[in-house]
């Protein structure tokens, strides 16, 4: 076979054409591209989301930086912002997953939601109502809405979340939160969320209103929690409190308007170092008692509603290896202003009532040798009380029940 014969070599002039061609050509379009994905589609996109946030609520977006592909906006260096400037959330990333391509037929819409570290302040005002609500609550100005609005998906997803809780009675902040959050018509849903607080573990279910819907509601498990780690950051944290908390409080938005919170929950702690507190140090004072021999409280039990403009306390108890103090009271919001009443007992029980005096064998020295015949009625704040020695009205009605039976005994002989 004959040898092959290499094709010719381009010509001089040929080859500048080429060059020249790809040069002021395919060079600028490859400008242009890498232009408009790193420059003017994350700009447009940060522009239209940040305007679009601004026109249809309370709130200011800031992103960073973004990043545009085919079906995917991603996000970076996300706050959320009022228009004073205050900051109520940020997220290291948001990620955008879109059912269609960008550029293409019809109007994309939202597939999945992914949001990366957010950390989020949610405060509960005076009022009832969270202040993120009021934040993203629709303008009177606001542009008409569109007939077909890109809607979020049934679900988005928190990877790594942080939430700062503040309400008039209770600061906690909930950390390593991964969990789906529900897209409902009129609210935000979550159910069995698993987080870390105050050193132990916590449990959060509820939901927050969307689209002028106003009502709310938030459950909270926790167990296996620090005391040290509650007073962490308040005064109480000087006074070196121990122990181990588990708890449950349930809230929801008050029916009345300009109501504030109403719920209830429980506290159980045990084992704890608690009569450093200052309030059960001045019932112990006035009593003119000792601390017990080692400070530990073995058992503390609190049953509370929250009410509008109080906690209120239907029972506590503190047991130790002494004195043992049984009680209610109250609590109020707005300056944290104390009325708590104390029954100190000398015997881990709780005080008796009519019905247990009149079965005892021997009722008036079963009575004598439990109660202490003086209640404390504290007043004040919490890291300073005022505690209020009050004779007899320990056992009012126990003890009064208790004559009216004897009494009675002397006029049947």
């Amino acid at each position: 076979m004959p040898p092959e014969v290499p094709p010719p070599a381009p010509s001089p002039r040929r080859r500048l054409w080429l060059r020249r061609s790809i040069l002021f050509g395919l060079l600028p379009l490859a400008v242009l591209a890498g232009l408009t994905k790193w420059g003017i589609a994350p700009w447009f996109v940060r522009r239209h989301i940040s305007k679009w946030f601004a026109e249809r609520s309370y709130a200011r977006l800031e992103i960073k930086w973004a990043s545009v592909g085919v079906h995917e906006i991603r996000l970076y260096g996300v706050s959320l912002t009022d228009r004073a400037g205050r900051v109520y959330g940020t997220a290291d990333k948001v990620i955008v997953r879109l059912d269609r391509p960008i550029v293409g037929s019809g109007k994309p819409g939202i597939e999945s939601l992914r949001v990366v570290r957010p950390d989020v302040t949610l405060t509960l005002d005076p009022d009832g109502h969270f202040d993120l609500q009021k934040l993203l609550k629709r303008p009177p100005e606001a542009p008409p809405r569109s007939p077909k609005p890109m809607r979020l998906p049934p679900t988005f997803d928190i990877e790594g979340g942080l939430l700062h809780f503040k309400t008039a009675f209770l600061k906690t902040t909930f950390g390593t939160i991964d969990a789906p959050i529900h897209v409902l018509p009129n609210r935000y849903e979550w159910k069995g969320v698993q987080a870390r607080a105050l050193g132990g573990r916590a449990s959060l279910s509820g939901f927050i209103g969307r689209e002028g819907e106003k009502d709310w509601s938030v459950q909270i498990n926790v167990a296996d929690a620090s005391v040290s780690e509650m007073s962490r950051g308040t005064t109480l944290e000087s006074k070196r409190l121990e122990g181990r908390l588990n708890g449950f409080l349930s809230l929801a938005r008050g029916g009345d308007a300009g109501k504030g919170a109403i719920g209830a929950g429980w506290i159980d702690i045990e084992q704890g170092k608690l009569l450093e507190l200052p309030v059960l140090l001045s019932v112990f004072n006035v009593l003119r008692l000792g601390l017990p021999g080692d400070s530990v409280v073995t058992a503390c039990r609190t049953d509370f509603r929250v009410l509008d403009d109080r906690l209120h306390f239907d029972r506590f108890y503190l047991l130790t290896a002494g004195i043992c103090l049984f009680g209610d009271g109250d609590i109020l919001h707005a300056n944290h202003q104390l009325e708590l009443n104390f029954i100190p007992r000398l015997i881990g029980e709780l005080p008796v009532g009519v019905e247990d005096v009149r079965e005892a064998i021997n009722p008036a020295t079963d009575f004598f040798s439990k109660n202490l015949l003086l209640a404390v009625v504290v007043k004040g704040t919490w890291t300073e009380p005022i505690p209020l020695p009050l004779p007899v009205p320990v056992a009012t009605k126990p003890f009064a029940d208790l004559l009216e039976w004897v009494l009675g005994k002397v006029k049947e002989k």
